[in-house]
């Protein structure tokens, strides 16, 4: 796993602070605001530029300038804000005291110089004062002056440079003009209105290639043997990975094996890598800290063993380490299970013929039949479009070029859409780019085409990600963190969500590709080709046996990739690479390194590259993205990485050592890494921009104080404040502001070992959270529940252990519709719980409400309305369980009755509950009713058949099975109610000493009856409608016996035959069980129903 450190652009905009330093230094204001104002034209002209088709070579040649003048400017202007910076954080840290606040330093050949520490931000040469690519400042006496008179002359340059642009545009302004009275005078459509386009393509051609595939993957042939592998071969675009992709979510393919598997694997190919990758597909992050080889195997043998497999690598390169493919399948070939398969695609041949592949099927592009209804759908979102004949014309021209590949329809034919228009379609056919074109199979011009189309700032963004490799999965925010540190986006209050918008805009430009089921992003390898080549005057990858580039003045951005060069072994280790090192130090060594912005790292390396690599970002604070891996500690120079925006150590061990100074990056504004991590930035109240932070452990030192969170109003998502008995007063925790932090969704706030004498200071009172907080979590606190908790909040989860609330009233919980967990317990013997979760299916909302402990202390819990219990909040409940509240009176029933989705309604060991007579609703949807040990009465018995759970408006209507279950109800001297219960199938009545009599009409439906411990009961209304009971258990209850007895004796006397289709009987009455044997056993012989277990078993079922 790679990790990242990511700086920004640090000035973004006119930044207001940079005249005034500059003015502080000796520079005056009305020479910085035209360089920066000089800036702000050159990219204003170059966005102008990009966004037309450009056919005027003088004008290619003044943007050419244009660029490199854009691109020298920015290293000045960051150069002077890098100054600006180090002034506010490093005042008393400057190796001269006699030099503090000037703008030039002795460098020590007696020439002073515009720079930062450790290297020269150079800009004119003394002598002659012209421009070089040199860029070194003027010599003073009278420095300022100079330096002056050289940022004016150099602001002349760039304007003169702005203007001949302009003028050259105009040129060309007629013909836009033109262009767009055509527009409107013609049927001209954005396709972005157009309802025809299918959200998933239909795969055009290749129906024989994919019969022939399904029909290898499922043949006998193929499930008899252990392992075989199936290659698909063809050129970069052609469609392979559409076909693996169609034959892999094949539901007959998918029906014959146990798993199946797709993995992305690209140039890289490392064995170990790839198991760790399909062990997280089969088994998440459980064994990503495992790096041995071996171990990996054995845990993916173990993963699979038994099971038929079906692997997928896509976009193979490796073809000459066999040894490592044959060690990579080992765990398929040895899982004791028969018909494994892998499918592979590659360009290369030479790639099946290492795997051994025993069928091959070689891709070509499609035959014009199958190839011209793929691009009328990716040009007109239709496939059989019959319109636009003219356009329809040209464009078999344009897909004459793209000769039958996909990837090339997609492309060009997203691009033709945007305008259904003959200039654009035309001006497409005639671009120069498909004059180097280079053989039948090259679709590189077609990309090239789609890319020269893109607005400049889509552009930008596009081909930043050359720097990273092939393989890279692209996680959407991650990547728009490192876009808008690059200065890509501008600083704004939405500039997270301008980036997003730029990646769906790229997406549906098709330059990025979904990567399902995972939630990442890819990049076509052919697509990747094409970042390298139009990035190739700004970025360079240095990788083993790979030349430096010819010329390097304008390289901004470089890639060192490791994976070739040092090739893990089997145990984890590195093998050392020492003339790799060299190579890497001597192609380094050419590149201009002051003004690099990035510096990335991939791949495994030893401690003498990590070493070199490490001394290289030292020595270029200036760069603004910066990639590093298996480092085992962070070098504190990257503090003077001013402009650092983003750091991304995540995967760094977790007792990595923190620089002390990290604080001073004042530009800093996402941390990913470990929680451990997190929490040991000293003064990270200095860093008020960062929008991650995961943990803060709260100490008795002023860098850890909890006022350092007072300022940074900017952190979301998950916050973790621990050790919080560090605080000594309410007053000191109000300095968090929590109340402050809008941005923030889940909360911890968390005490270790709180002396019970910070209980009575309210402490907590001080830690209020946002009001648009999500989730809270609160543990160790030892006191009373805090103020805030039932106020504006409305949390979507709750957890909350407080040792002393039972013995003060208690707070209104913070429900709102939205809430799906709630979990309120106490650390004490003497506790309440309070519980709102999933089921154990998740199937469903799960609520449930317990006291337990010593019951002297819950004596003053005698209420649970709407402040506490908000049901009306919760109309997405399927479950309610309210247990061991021997003291509450009152419930809000009313809120109950609008929970229209509760399925299920438990109330047990709740003894006064019923004794103010309440009026108990429940609402219609109630499938299963559950009382034990209440106080309930007849009258609410009555009530919640009759009015709550089978309205007479609903009997005729209702098909829900109800359940209805009594227990140990010592109150219920009767049970029934006075309209038909159509519904009820199960009732189970148990342990009621005083229940004489059961009046539950029209009980056609039940089909399950239980009842035991009833030796008062007598009597039986409607005892007749029970003729569909299937499943009966009587115990300890005579009174039933004898009424059962007593209605079979009635109805032979009226000639009528009365008889329960019983499946199984458990009765603890001889006569009654011999009585109905003979019946049992005729019913079960008619529906050939097995002989009923024993009792032991049977009742589970109950």
């Amino acid at each position: 796993m790679d990790k990242a450190i990511v700086p920004g652009i640090g000035v973004d905009g006119d930044d207001p602070r940079l005249p005034l330093w500059a003015s502080s230094v000796g520079l005056p204001v009305e020479v910085v605001k035209p360089l920066i104002a000089a800036r702000r034209d050159l990219h204003s002209v170059l966005t102008e530029a990009q966004e037309r088709q450009i056919q005027n070579l003088a004008l290619v040649q003044h943007l050419r300038e244009a660029e490199h003048k854009a691109c020298r400017i920015e290293d000045l202007v960051g150069a002077m804000e890098y100054y600006r910076i180090q002034g506010e954080v490093e005042d008393n840290e400057r190796h001269d005291d006699d030099h503090d606040g000037e703008l030039v330093h002795d460098i020590g050949d007696g020439n002073p110089l515009l720079s930062t520490p450790g290297t020269d931000i150079q800009l004119f040469h003394k002598a002659g004062r012209e421009v070089s690519n040199t860029c070194l400042l003027p010599h003073p006496e009278g420095a300022e002056e100079d330096i002056s008179r050289a940022i004016e002359e150099y602001v002349v340059e760039c304007n003169r440079i702005v203007s001949n642009v302009r003028d050259f545009l105009k040129l060309e302004e007629l013909d836009d003009k033109r262009l767009q009275i055509y527009q409107h005078s013609t049927s001209w459509t954005d396709p972005r209105e157009m309802s025809s386009f299918p959200t998933q393509r239909k795969v055009h051609g290749r129906d024989q290639d994919r019969e022939c595939i399904i029909s290898k993957l499922t043949s006998e042939e193929s499930a008899v043997q252990n392992l075989s592998v199936l290659a698909i071969v063809g050129n970069g675009g052609v469609g392979k990975t559409t076909l693996a992709a169609v034959v892999y979510n094949d539901p007959v393919v998918r029906g014959q094996f146990d798993k199946v598997l797709w993995l992305h694997v690209s140039v890289y190919f490392n064995e170990a890598k790839i198991t760790h990758e399909l062990l997280q597909l089969l088994c998440g992050d459980r064994y990503e800290h495992i790096s041995n080889m071996k171990e990996l195997q054995n845990i993916l043998g173990y993963e699979i063993k038994s099971k038929r497999v079906l692997l997928v690598l896509d976009d193979m390169w490796e073809d000459n380490k066999k040894e490592n493919w044959d060690v990579l399948l080992t765990p398929l070939s040895t899982n004791d299970a028969k018909g494994n398969m892998v499918i592979i695609t590659t360009r290369k041949s030479s790639v099946a013929r290492m795997t051994g592949a025993a069928h091959n099927i070689i891709l070509h592009g499609l035959k014009d039949e199958e190839f011209w209804p793929l691009f009328k759908e990716c040009a007109f979102g239709d496939e059989n479009h019959q319109g636009h004949w003219k356009l329809q014309e040209i464009g078999r021209k344009i897909a004459d070029k793209l000769k039958g590949y996909p990837l090339a329809a997609k492309s060009v034919g997203k691009l033709l859409s945007r305008r259904l228009d003959d200039g654009h379609w035309n001006r497409i056919l005639d671009n120069s780019e498909w004059k180097d074109q280079k053989g039948d199979d090259d679709i590189m011009p077609a990309l090239k085409i789609s890319y020269n189309y893109l607005p400049r700032h889509l552009q930008k963004c596009f081909w930043y990600c050359s720097i990273f490799p092939k393989n890279q999965r692209y996680h959407a925010q991650w990547l728009v963190n490192i876009w808008i540190a690059q200065g890509f986006i501008p600083l704004a209050e939405q500039a997270e969500e301008t980036g997003r918008r730029y990646l769906a805009d790229l997406i549906d430009w098709g330059f990025f590709l979904s990567e399902p089921p995972r939630p990442s992003l890819l990049i076509h390898d052919l697509v990747h080709d094409l970042a390298l080549m139009v990035s190739s005057h700004e970025s360079v990858t240095i990788e083993e046996d790979l030349k430096p580039p010819s010329d390097s003045k304008l390289i901004r951005h470089v890639t060192v990739i490791t994976e070739s060069a040092y090739y893990g072994q089997f145990d984890g280790t590195i093998i050392p690479k020492e003339d790799f090192v060299q190579e890497f130090a001597d192609t380094f060594c050419t590149l201009p390194t002051r003004d690099l912005r990035t510096l990335m790292l991939f791949g495994a390396h030893d401690s003498s590259f990590a070493s070199t690599f490490q001394q290289e970002l030292i020595n270029n604070e200036k760069m603004r993205a910066v990639r590093v891996l298996n480092m085992e500690m962070l070098p504190e120079a990257i503090c003077k990485l001013y402009h650092l925006q983003v750091l991304d150590i995540k995967d760094f061990n977790p007792e990595t050592v923190v620089p002390k100074g990290l604080h001073k990056l004042r530009n800093l504004r996402h941390f990913f890494a470990r929680e451990q991590l997190h929490t040991k930035i000293a003064s990270v109240g200095d860093l008020i921009f960062l929008q991650e932070l995961n943990a803060f452990d709260v100490g008795k030192g002023d860098e850890f104080r909890i006022g350092q969170l007072e300022k940074l109003n900017e952190i979301r998502g998950a916050l973790s404040i621990c050790n919080l008995q560090n605080i000594e007063s309410k007053e000191e925790a109000n300095k968090a502001r929590l109340s402050d932090k809008q941005y923030l969704t889940s909360l911890r706030l968390s005490w270790d070992d709180m002396p019970r004498s910070l209980g009575k200071l309210n402490i907590i009172d001080g830690l209020e959270p946002p009001m648009g907080l999500e989730k809270l979590h609160v543990d160790g606190y030892n006191g009373s529940a805090p103020s805030w908790l039932g106020g504006t909040l409305c949390l979507t989860s709750l957890q909350v252990q407080i040792r002393d609330w039972v013995h003060t009233k208690l707070p209104p919980f913070p429900i709102a519709d939205t809430t799906t967990d709630i979990d309120v317990w106490n650390a004490c013997s003497d506790y309440m719980s309070f519980r709102l979760s999933s089921a154990d299916d998740e199937s469903r909302l799960c609520l449930k409400l317990e006291l337990e402990g010593h019951r002297h202390s819950l004596d003053q819990i005698e209420i649970l309305d709407e402040t506490i219990l908000r049901f009306s909040k919760l109309k997405d409940l399927q479950e309610v369980e309210i247990r061991r509240f021997p003291k509450v009176r009152y419930l809000p029933w009313e809120g109950l009755q609008q929970m229209t989705t509760l399925k299920i309604f438990k109330m047990v060991e709740c003894t006064n509950l019923f004794s103010s007579n309440p009026k108990l609703l429940m609402p219609t949807s109630v499938e299963e009713m559950v009382f034990g040990h209440c106080d309930i009465t007849e009258a609410e018995a009555s009530m919640v058949l009759d009015c709550s759970l089978l309205p007479l408006s609903l009997l005729k209507l209702s098909t829900t099975d109800v359940i209805l279950n009594i227990d140990g109800c010592d109150a219920l001297h009767t049970l029934g109610g006075s309209h038909p219960l159509t519904s009820l199938k199960q009732v189970c009545i148990s342990t009621n000493p005083v229940l004489s009599s059961v009046e539950l009409h029209s009980c056609l439906a039940l089909e399950k009856l239980h009842i035991t411990k009833c030796p008062a009961l007598a009597s039986w209304q409607d005892f007749r409608s029970l003729t569909g009971v299937k499943f009966l258990q009587v115990s300890e209850s005579a009174g039933f016996v004898l009424v059962w007895k007593s209605v079979a004796e009635e109805m032979m006397r009226d000639s009528h035959n009365f008889s329960m289709p019983l499946e199984c009987l458990e009765i603890d009455d001889p006569k009654a069980r011999r009585r109905s044997s003979r019946a049992v056993a005729a019913v079960r012989a008619r529906r050939g129903v097995r002989r009923p277990a024993p009792a032991s078993k049977r009742h589970g079922a109950w």
